[in-house]
């Protein structure tokens, strides 16, 4: 579907609510949000979200924790000395490290699980990026690749195997060490719901997955972060003297360069918001989203759709639409603010990088303030400048996912006595 109308249209119905088998659903039995369905899905949705909630997910409270893992990332970033770095690597560590917190509790990437568990995600997203086609082979042909080692579809398994093993050995550490505590977390209350359903294995919570759904929110809280804000610099590093600089003034003006950024300051920095906005729409992150699948045939406004369609919302198509946005193509932060320079009071209905409706993104929150903090700290600290000119455009989406992985950035530092 390729308009917004008509994924209005169809986006809640409940012969639609199901995911279809994609190439990762069978890679393994530990199945988290993205692709659980019917009750199981409902009620491990319905719980995850509460206990994040809880936690500080999507709230302001967690601004403490992101800012001190980004502060390391910026030092980091600082002992190059403007030398140029590739920061892929890091900024993924940062986005994982981050999500990771909410299920064990600690902030401290230095932990060896955590290195090993960032090692496995650069392979993934190593591997990954080759793998769109498998989504569009037959069913039992994504399945006999997955133990043929050489294809990509068995190589995302073996990372994958590897990941969740990291997951299960940390959940068990983590569950021998807080047994006594009396706080209580997300996998400990997890494990009550499994002890209450006395680990039946029809159950709609079960060990596997909880294992997936922890997989499941570190993947997306991680790829889809990262992936935005190296966009985010190298379009800075770009328009230095423009976009760059335009960001700098606010950053100056209402930050100044001797506090720490807050969510809070968006509300005074229309042009950075706005830029945040429209780097979700000029470079989605999720094209396509999740596939779903039709469970019975389904009619809406005419439109017949039969049983077992696999329905795609095109993302990209509604974010591209001239008829929404004017030169679509354009990077135009602009088309977000009024006449005055103040930020829009509502977002577009036709910006939707998150999707829509019940099966949508939860970390749209989280995301967003994630991205707006980085972005702010490492421009109020540093000039972000490209070693070599780019070998493409980034408005083209052929070159530009090329481009994150071979454009080296420079941080220079700012005069922090001028503010």
């Amino acid at each position: 579907m390729n308009d917004i109308e008509s994924i209005r249209k169809f986006v809640n119905h409940n012969e639609l609510l199901y995911r279809a088998d994609v190439f990762l659903t069978p890679l393994s039995p530990n199945q988290g949000l993205g692709v659980l369905n019917g009750a199981e899905w409902k009620a491990n949705k319905k719980f995850c979200m509460s206990m994040l909630r809880d936690l500080g997910f999507a709230d302001t409270s967690l601004e403490g924790r992101l800012m001190k893992e980004y502060c390391k990332l910026s030092d980091r970033i600082g002992e190059a000395n403007g030398n140029p770095v590739f920061i892929f690597s890091d900024i993924l560590a940062a986005a994982s490290n981050n999500i990771a917190s909410f299920f064990y509790a600690s902030n401290e990437p230095e932990e060896a699980w955590r290195k090993d568990m960032n090692q496995m995600l650069g392979m993934i997203n190593a591997v990954i990026i080759k793998a769109g086609f498998l989504q569009f082979l037959p069913q039992f042909v994504r399945r006999l690749f997955q133990y043929i080692p050489f294809t990509v579809a068995g190589k995302v398994r073996t990372i994958m195997v590897n990941l969740e093993d990291i997951i299960m050995k940390q959940n068990q550490k983590f569950l021998t060490e807080r047994s006594r505590e009396s706080e209580e977390n997300f996998i400990q209350a997890y494990m009550k719901k499994i002890d209450e359903a006395n680990h039946d294995p029809r159950a709609v919570f079960q060990y596997r997955f909880l294992v997936g759904n922890i997989t499941a929110f570190i993947l997306a809280g991680t790829f889809n972060t990262t992936i935005t804000l190296l966009f985010h610099l190298l379009n800075f590093a770009a328009h230095r003297d423009t976009i760059q600089a335009r960001v700098q003034k606010e950053i100056d003006e209402v930050i100044g360069l001797r506090r720490l950024p807050t969510w809070q300051d968006r509300k005074d920095m229309p042009f950075t918001l706005a830029c945040v906005w429209e780097m979700n729409r000029w470079q989605t992150a999720a094209p396509l989203g999740l596939p779903r699948v039709a469970v019975d045939d389904i009619v809406v406004d005419g439109v017949f759709i039969p049983k077992h369609t696999v329905v795609l919302f095109n993302i990209w198509a509604v974010h591209n639409d001239p008829a929404s946005w004017e030169e679509p193509h354009l990077f135009k932060p602009s088309r977000f603010l009024n006449e005055d320079g103040s930020i829009m009071d509502q977002k577009p209905p036709e910006l939707i990088p998150f999707s829509l409706g019940r099966r949508s993104c939860p970390g749209e929150m989280f995301a967003s303030i994630e991205i707006f903090l980085l972005i702010t700290l490492l421009l109020q600290r540093y000039d972000v400048v490209l070693d070599q000119p780019l070998k493409g455009d980034l408005s083209d989406p052929n070159a530009a996912f090329a481009l994150l992985g071979q454009t080296k950035l420079r941080f220079m530092p700012r005069n922090v006595n001028k503010a």
